[in-house]
């Protein structure tokens, strides 16, 4: 039996996020809603894709944002999501997503 995938921050992390200080996330819900609410911190309106499989948050990177702050938005990334990625377009704008597979426990072959 696989254990619940967990996200722990580090304290500069952490510092940087205090809204999420602390927290030890584990459904993919709660990893999802923890990653738009950060989005959503820096000024970014995140939109949420729900399918049985995963949830992808997608949000445009606010030009204000600075390079230390996405340095620390990367690092949330790398602990709460499955996936992620930074487009950069020709224009100039920028968007980050991540997805968080769903919990698929009925598909272990537990009996």
């Amino acid at each position: 039996m696989s254990r619940p995938k967990t996200c722990s921050l580090s304290s500069a992390t952490a510092r940087m996020f205090p809204g999420v200080r602390g927290r030890s996330v584990k459904s993919p819900t709660l990893q999802a809603t923890a990653i738009a609410s950060m989005l959503t911190s820096l000024g970014a309106t995140p939109a949420t894709d729900e399918t049985d499989e995963r949830v992808r948050i997608e949000a445009e990177v606010p030009p204000t944002i600075g390079e230390a702050t996405l340095v620390g938005l990367f690092h949330l990334l790398i602990r709460g999501a499955d996936r992620f990625g930074h487009s950069l377009q020709k224009d100039g704008t920028s968007v980050i997503w991540a997805e968080v597979d769903a919990d698929d426990t009925q598909d272990r072959g537990e009996s």
